[in-house]
């Protein structure tokens, strides 16, 4: 919810894997035509940080992993 404090390591959202290659039809496709999960268009997850009010880029604050 917004304005939910959380804590480092943990879980605040989960999707499922990006390519999906045995959905038929699938309508989703990557900037290379290859087919995705949806998370762009479909259900997915907005997070921002903000300090005292102030938008700020959450990846100044997370390690990524991809």
């Amino acid at each position: 919810m917004c304005g939910d404090l959380v804590n480092q390591s943990q879980v605040i959202g989960q999707i499922g894997p990006f390519n999906v290659y045995d959905v038929i039809n699938n309508p989703y496709k990557d900037a290379n035509g290859n087919p995705t999960n949806g998370s762009t268009t479909g259900c997915h997850l907005h997070f921002a940080i903000k300090l005292n009010g102030i938008a700020v880029n959450p990846l100044d604050f997370i390690e990524t992993k991809f």
